[in-house]
Protein backbone atom coordinates (compact mmCIF):
# COMPACT_ATOMS: atom_id res chain seq x y z
CA UNK A 1 0.00 0.00 0.00
CA UNK A 2 1.19 3.45 -0.88
CA UNK A 3 2.22 5.28 2.30
CA UNK A 4 1.14 8.59 0.77
CA UNK A 5 -2.43 7.28 0.55
CA UNK A 6 -2.36 6.31 4.22
CA UNK A 7 -1.14 9.82 5.03
CA UNK A 8 -4.00 11.35 3.07
CA UNK A 9 -6.51 9.47 5.22
CA UNK A 10 -4.62 10.50 8.35
CA UNK A 11 -4.59 14.21 7.38
CA UNK A 12 -8.33 14.16 6.70
CA UNK A 13 -8.92 12.56 10.11
CA UNK A 14 -6.66 15.18 11.68
CA UNK A 15 -8.82 17.98 10.30
CA UNK A 16 -11.62 16.68 12.52
CA UNK A 17 -9.49 17.52 15.56
CA UNK A 18 -7.43 20.53 14.46
CA UNK A 19 -7.71 23.59 12.27
CA UNK A 20 -5.85 23.07 8.99
CA UNK A 21 -3.04 25.47 9.94
CA UNK A 22 -2.56 24.30 13.53
CA UNK A 23 1.06 23.18 14.13
CA UNK A 24 -0.26 20.68 16.70
CA UNK A 25 -1.85 18.78 13.84
CA UNK A 26 1.51 18.35 12.13
CA UNK A 27 2.93 16.91 15.34
CA UNK A 28 -0.09 14.61 15.69
CA UNK A 29 0.26 13.48 12.05
CA UNK A 30 4.01 12.81 12.48
CA UNK A 31 3.43 10.77 15.64
CA UNK A 32 0.72 8.65 14.06
CA UNK A 33 2.57 8.30 10.75
CA UNK A 34 5.56 6.87 12.62
CA UNK A 35 3.26 4.41 14.36
CA UNK A 36 1.89 3.29 10.99
CA UNK A 37 5.42 2.94 9.61
CA UNK A 38 6.22 0.70 12.58
CA UNK A 39 3.22 -1.57 12.02
CA UNK A 40 0.93 -0.14 14.68
CA UNK A 41 -2.11 0.51 12.47
CA UNK A 42 -4.45 -1.02 15.06
CA UNK A 43 -3.16 1.40 17.69
CA UNK A 44 -3.65 4.42 15.39
CA UNK A 45 -7.15 3.34 14.34
CA UNK A 46 -8.22 2.74 17.94
CA UNK A 47 -6.59 5.96 19.13
CA UNK A 48 -8.28 8.23 16.61
CA UNK A 49 -11.69 6.70 17.28
CA UNK A 50 -11.24 7.14 21.03
CA UNK A 51 -10.03 10.74 20.51
CA UNK A 52 -13.11 11.52 18.41
CA UNK A 53 -15.42 10.04 21.04
CA UNK A 54 -13.70 11.78 23.98
CA UNK A 55 -13.76 15.13 22.15
CA UNK A 56 -17.40 14.59 21.15
CA UNK A 57 -16.60 15.15 17.48
CA UNK A 58 -19.90 15.18 15.63
CA UNK A 59 -18.54 15.36 12.08
CA UNK A 60 -16.24 12.35 12.33
CA UNK A 61 -16.73 10.64 8.97
CA UNK A 62 -13.06 11.18 8.09
CA UNK A 63 -11.98 9.64 11.41
CA UNK A 64 -14.12 6.55 10.92
CA UNK A 65 -13.06 6.24 7.27
CA UNK A 66 -9.39 6.48 8.24
CA UNK A 67 -9.76 3.89 11.01
CA UNK A 68 -11.62 1.54 8.68
CA UNK A 69 -8.96 1.98 5.97
CA UNK A 70 -6.12 1.26 8.41
CA UNK A 71 -7.79 -1.84 9.84
CA UNK A 72 -8.89 -3.19 6.47
CA UNK A 73 -5.41 -2.88 4.98
CA UNK A 74 -3.21 -3.53 8.03
CA UNK A 75 -1.72 -6.69 6.51
CA UNK A 76 -0.56 -4.62 3.51
CA UNK A 77 1.25 -1.99 5.58
CA UNK A 78 4.64 -3.71 5.70
CA UNK A 79 6.54 -0.44 5.58
CA UNK A 80 9.19 -1.35 8.12
CA UNK A 81 10.15 -4.50 6.21
CA UNK A 82 10.06 -2.69 2.86
CA UNK A 83 12.28 0.14 4.12
CA UNK A 84 14.77 -2.30 5.64
CA UNK A 85 15.05 -4.00 2.22
CA UNK A 86 15.36 -0.68 0.39
CA UNK A 87 11.99 -0.96 -1.34
CA UNK A 88 9.84 2.12 -1.99
CA UNK A 89 6.77 2.60 0.19
CA UNK A 90 5.08 5.03 -2.17
CA UNK A 91 4.10 4.36 -5.75
CA UNK A 92 5.16 7.74 -7.16
CA UNK A 93 8.56 6.41 -8.27
CA UNK A 94 6.98 3.46 -10.03
CA UNK A 95 4.20 5.56 -11.58
CA UNK A 96 6.77 8.07 -12.82
CA UNK A 97 8.90 5.34 -14.39
CA UNK A 98 5.87 3.82 -16.11
CA UNK A 99 4.81 7.20 -17.43
CA UNK A 100 8.29 7.83 -18.78
CA UNK A 101 8.48 4.44 -20.45
CA UNK A 102 5.08 4.84 -22.04
CA UNK A 103 5.93 8.22 -23.55
CA UNK A 104 9.28 7.25 -25.07
CA UNK A 105 9.23 7.53 -28.85
CA UNK A 106 10.27 4.03 -29.90
CA UNK A 107 10.62 4.78 -33.61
Amino acid sequence: MDFVHALEYLWKAGWCFFKKVDPKEEEWIATNALKILNGKCNQVAKGIKIKATKNKIEKRDAVDTCAKYLLKNKSRFCYKDALEKGFPIASGVIEGACGTLLTIDWM
